[in-house]
């Protein structure tokens, strides 16, 4: 897959399954040099068989930069 240079937001629909309460889900993103973009820590209060969450990240400048993002 490849991401638009001048798409607006890059943006992740996750799903975990198992979440326990006390458990903190943690999401990191990172550019394709390496810099933290996003870090997100969602608490759990409560036990779930399955999370769906959001997570997203504006474009800051012109353009993404290309390579690969994690």
């Amino acid at each position: 897959m490849t991401l638009p240079s001048d798409a607006p937001v890059l943006g992740f629909w996750l799903m975990a399954f198992g979440m326990q309460a006390a458990d903190t889900q943690l999401i990191d993103l990172f550019a394709p040099n390496g810099k933290l973009l996003l870090h997100k820590a969602i608490p759990i209060d409560h036990n779930m068989a399955q999370y769906r969450f959001f997570v997203g990240i504006k474009r800051r400048g012109s353009y993404w930069p290309t390579g690969e993002y994690r």
